[in-house]
């Protein structure tokens, strides 16, 4: 979907927004880029604003309508996060309705959205006067139609925002859908739901470029879902196997980084592509061969020299430990090692203050 700045949290003066990532633009006047990450809650809200504040937050994130029948008591929560062709929320609220009507279906943003269940629930659309959902399960359905959605009071559910244009370049020509149900026993369910920490876990060290690339890995398997086309099926596989190349050149990274003659071409060979394939693949993490490289050597000398208790570390020179992981020469070891943790490689081992941190 477009990422604009129309995608962001309401400016309630008493709104809890947590903005995880992308707030280096904060105290500037123009409105910061959206972020990969916020959380908003209501919870320090008035309560007589509490609602109003969101229902304009889902009128500004997906252009959906929301009504209650606990205005008096209503809270709400939600953590969006963004991976290139998908968002995803994480809802939780009293019971409420999210609706889109016929003009907002006509002329607003039309993106699907997959609704993963974790308790039973049900929705209606244009067409369908009710269905419901099993635990477990989950509903697809287009925003370019009426729908109405029944949330349950205060139960957490995963919605999966994606592009329309992403989802229906893997579809056969003509594709129309207006909503889908699909049982919890559907395999790919399971799969889609195992791929989202990877977008959402706070200890995923990805970049917007690896976020990206799940996110279109999560589109490809709700294609599969329904299934694609012929041509979208085999960019589907493509993409699959260029993932899988990639997670084997960076599992080859990091079990022989100590090896002083690994090389992409060595590494390529073992895989039946070329050097200048795995660079390419490469890209796709925002590092280098050498970057990745540098980064397990440095790491791993870190850890040896933080840690006197491993055996290889309680006699070991600088040096030796600096051969150990890889480098041929201590000076430049040295240099690298200051620049990447801020200190020296005899001060992080002296240092028991440095070892802890």
């Amino acid at each position: 979907m477009e990422k604009s700045d129309d995608r962001l949290p309401p400016q309630h003066p008493d709104a809890r927004v947590d903005q995880a990532d992308g707030d280096s633009d904060r105290g500037q006047p123009a409105a910061p880029p959206v972020p990969h990450h916020f959380r908003f809650s209501t919870r320090d809200i008035a309560p007589e604003g509490k609602f109003e504040t969101w229902r304009d937050l889902w009128l500004r994130l997906a252009e959906v309508e929301v009504s209650t029948g606990s205005f008096k008591d209503f809270d709400g929560e939600v953590d969006l996060w963004n991976a290139g062709p998908l968002s995803i929320a994480g809802t939780k609220a009293q019971a409420s309705r999210y609706g889109r009507s016929t003009r907002q279906a006509n002329h607003g943003s039309n993106e699907f959205s997959l609704t993963l269940c974790r308790v039973n629930g049900n929705y209606s659309t244009a067409k369908v006067d009710r269905i419901a959902v099993q635990r477990g399960g989950a509903f697809l359905i287009s925003h370019d139609r009426p729908f109405d959605i029944a949330a349950p009071d205060n139960r957490l559910n995963d919605v999966l925002l994606i592009d329309r244009q992403a989802l229906l370049e893997l579809m056969p020509k003509g594709f129309d859908l207006d909503a889908q149900t699909f049982a919890s026993e559907h395999h790919l369910l399971g799969v889609i739901r195992n791929m989202l920490p990877l977008v959402t876990s706070k200890t995923e060290p990805t970049t917007d470029e690896q976020r990206a690339a799940i996110g279109r890995q999560v589109v490809d398997l709700v294609a599969l879902l329904l299934n694609p086309s012929r041509d979208g099926r085999e960019l589907i596989e493509q993409r699959g196997l260029k993932a899988a190349r990639l997670g084997a050149v960076l599992r080859a990274i990091d079990s022989r980084f100590d090896d002083v003659s690994l090389s992409t071409d060595g590494i390529g060979h073992e895989l039946g592509i070329s050097g200048r394939q795995v660079h390419r693949l490469l890209e796709w993490t925002t590092k280098t061969f050498y970057e990745h490289l540098l980064e397990r050597r440095l790491q791993r000398a870190h850890e040896l020299l933080s840690n006197p208790s491993l055996g290889e570390a309680k006699t070991g020179t600088v040096a030796a430990i600096a051969a150990q992981v890889g480098f041929t020469n201590v000076t430049h070891f040295n240099r690298l090692f200051r620049a990447r943790f801020g200190d020296t490689p005899t001060g992080v081992r002296t240092n028991p203050l440095i070892r802890r941190s």
